[in-house]
C-alpha cells in the first residue's frame, strides 16, 4: 500500500503541475437526445461554469478535439488517466521517468500489452481536487451532491459531520471545508482504504474513516449527516449485487 501510495502521489503531483483539473470542463457521455442543450456545453467549455465530465453531449468527441488544440498536454493526461486509453511508452515517458514507469508496472497500476501501455487507475478531477476512483462509484450524482454541499454550506461552519456510504470519500472531503470534524464510513473496507488515500492526495488527513454497515459502528451525535447510497437499479457497478438498493430499503 505504501508503494502504491507513493506512486499515486507522484502521478497526482504531475497532474497538478500540468493543470489536469482543467479537463473537468469536458462532457464525455454521448447522447443524441441532448442536442437541444448543446449550447450549454459549449458555453461551459468557454467559461468553465461547472464540472461537465459526466454530462451528456451529442458530440463529446468534438469538445475533446477542440480542447486538445488549446491544451495538448492536459488532454494527453486526460486520455491516459480519465479515459484510460492505450498509449505508447513514449507518451508515458513524456511525463514520467523510466524509474517511475517501471514502478507503476511493478505495482500493477500500469499494464503493457503488445507494445501498448494502459493505466488501470481512473483519476477524476473535481474543482481543485483529484480523486482515485478505485472500485467505488463516481458519477454525475457524486458531482451533483458535492455541489449541493458546497452551495448549502457556503459561509457556514458545522461541528460534527457524518458521511455514510462514503465510497471515494468525495462528500466527506468536500464537507471538511465546512466542518470542524468529519467521520466517514462505508460497508466496504476496500472503499475505506481508497477514501483514506484520496484524503491524503488532497492533503486532508484529519478525517476519521471507519468500516460500518450503515450506523452499526457509528456512535456520538452529529450536526450534519450526508449519504449517497448505492442504487443498483441503474448502476453498472458489480458490487451493487451485494451493496445495492436493497441495502437502503431493508
Amino acid at each position: 500500500m505504501e508503494s502504491l501510495e507513493k506512486d499515486l502521489k507522484k502521478i497526482i503531483e504531475c497532474l497538478r503541475t500540468h493543470n489536469y483539473t482543467k479537463s473537468q470542463i469536458l462532457p464525455t457521455e454521448k447522447n443524441y437526445w441532448k442536442l437541444p442543450l448543446e449550447p450549454l456545453n459549449l458555453l461551459n467549455l468557454l467559461f468553465w461554469k461547472k464540472n461537465a465530465l459526466f454530462e451528456w453531449s451529442a458530440f463529446p468527441a468534438f469538445y475533446q478535439k477542440l480542447f486538445k488544440i488549446f491544451y495538448p498536454q492536459v488532454f494527453s493526461l486526460f486520455e491516459i488517466f480519465f479515459l484510460n486509453s492505450e498509449v505508447k511508452r513514449e507518451e508515458v515517458s513524456r511525463f514520467f521517468s523510466e524509474e517511475d514507469i517501471n514502478s507503476f508496472i511493478k505495482n500493477n497500476i500500469l499494464k503493457e500489452s503488445n507494445g501498448n501501455y494502459k493505466f488501470n487507475i481512473k483519476l477524476i478531477p473535481y474543482r481543485e481536487m483529484i480523486f482515485n476512483k478505485g472500485a467505488s462509484w463516481f458519477g454525475k450524482d457524486s458531482v451533483t451532491f458535492a455541489e449541493c454541499i458546497t452551495k448549502d454550506l457556503n459561509g457556514k461552519t458545522v461541528g460534527n459531520t457524518l458521511d455514510m456510504c462514503t465510497g471515494t470519500g468525495v462528500q466527506a472531503i468536500v464537507s471538511k471545508k465546512y466542518s470542524k470534524r468529519v467521520t466517514a464510513s462505508d460497508i466496504r473496507e476496500q472503499s475505506i482504504q481508497n477514501a483514506i488515500l484520496n484524503s491524503k492526495i488532497n492533503n486532508l488527513t484529519n478525517i476519521t474513516f471507519l468500516t460500518s454497515d450503515l450506523l452499526k459502528n457509528i456512535s456520538g451525535k452529529y450536526d450534519l449527516i450526508t449519504a449517497n447510497p448505492p442504487y443498483g437499479i441503474v448502476s453498472k457497478n458489480p458490487d451493487d449485487k451485494t451493496y445495492g438498493l436493497h441495502t437502503v430499503l431493508s
